[in-house]
């Protein structure tokens, strides 16, 4: 089900849409949270989340190829278990069907498994680029600066998955619909293959879905229209809900920035349990991942951290200029960044509170 503006007044989000665009075709545990520290004058300012960031809406759908089997299909030959695991002693039951499942694949597909990667190439872009909004999933915050790239990626995405969806369709045509196909669907699938499984080749090109939309944090002034009353108890809503996201953004950022510190830490180092105390392997794509998001934090703080962009720039200049090869043959100079980098955990150890996740309920 794709989003679209009245969907999400419908679920009291208050959005409105910009430029949509179309196909016409989550981390268990703890996640910090902080008090709130930011008014809502300085959200909605220049240099404001609201003024920063905008949300993405996206939905991707695709035609699913495995499927349950009914587990009285599958029996369990208990005297050949007895014998050879157990050598005949005690007695062997049939499993409960409740505790076993079954499923099938319908079809092998490379075009379909192309299919999979970009859309998992897509969901692994949009990490890196985006934020999350913790309103629900498929919304996440976009960094304004951002979004022109992230549209253009998006569209030549979708672009290139059309071209895919006409391929995988006169493949599913050719595996499904001809004798030829179905001859090597049952010699596949034996006595589990069910033609019903196949629908027909437009229900399935309805499954593929690519849709996406940009929205910005707005009171619809259209409410006014309803009453003045109402659109003022909807923006009082709206400038809590901006408080409650820019503190979850700003310590998600700080509890990202915190991890990578102390990872730095705990592998420049020397490990406490090797006697010979030597570091962890550092190598050079470990160290472009680092260089690259302290990079562009600058992009990614939408909230405005001022403190934390201090403590991110202390670790850029830390590591400019240095690469891996240079902390593994520098003792000298592993032991500079090495201090550097406990002095910024250490300055950290106040900026971050632990809470129990929770998601917006706005």
């Amino acid at each position: 089900m794709s989003a679209n503006y009245e969907q999400i007044n419908n679920n009291q989000v208050n959005l409105t849409p910009i430029e949509p665009y179309s196909n016409d075709g989550s981390n268990d545990g703890e996640v910090p949270i902080q008090t709130p520290v930011t008014t809502v004058e300085q959200l909605v300012g220049e240099n404001g989340i609201v003024k920063r960031s905008v949300m993405l809406n996206i939905y991707m759908g695709l035609f699913g190829t495995s499927k349950s089997v009914n587990s009285r299909l599958f029996t369990l030959d208990t005297d050949q278990f007895a014998q050879e695991l157990l050598e005949g002693e005690g007695e062997i039951k049939q499993p409960k069907k409740k505790n076993t499942k079954h499923s099938k694949k319908l079809l092998n597909s490379p075009t379909l498994d192309r299919i999979r990667r970009i859309h998992t190439e897509t969901k692994k872009k949009i990490k890196e680029i985006c934020l999350p909004s913790f309103v629900r999933g498929g919304v996440m915050l976009v960094p304004v600066l951002s979004t022109q790239a992230l549209d253009k990626f998006l569209k030549e995405q979708k672009d290139l998955l059309d071209l895919l969806i006409d391929d995988f369709i006169a493949e599913y045509i050719q595996l499904t619909r001809t004798d030829e196909g179905v001859a090597s669907l049952i010699e596949e699938l034996g006595p589990l293959y069910n033609p019903n499984d196949y629908p027909d080749p437009a229900i399935v090109r309805a499954k593929f879905t690519f849709q996406f939309q940009f929205l910005c944090f707005e009171t619809p002034e259209n409410l006014k229209q309803i009453s003045l009353a109402f659109f003022e108890q909807q923006r009082e809503k709206n400038e809590g809900n901006w408080v409650a996201i820019n503190n979850e953004v700003q310590q998600l950022l700080r509890a990202q920035v915190r991890d990578i510190v102390e990872h730095m830490c705990d592998k420049l180092a020397g490990e406490e349990d090797d006697p010979s105390g030597k570091p962890k392997t550092f190598r050079a794509p470990y160290m472009r991942k680092i260089q690259d998001f302290l990079t562009d934090f600058q992009l990614k703080n939408i909230t405005n951290d001022q403190e934390l962009e201090r403590t991110v720039s202390k670790a850029r200049q830390l590591l400019s200029g240095i690469n891996p090869k240079d902390l593994r043959s520098n003792d000298a100079l592993r032991d500079s960044v090495v201090r550097g980098f406990e002095e910024i955990k250490n300055s950290m150890s106040s900026m971050v509170i632990e809470r129990p996740k929770r998601a917006l309920k706005l």
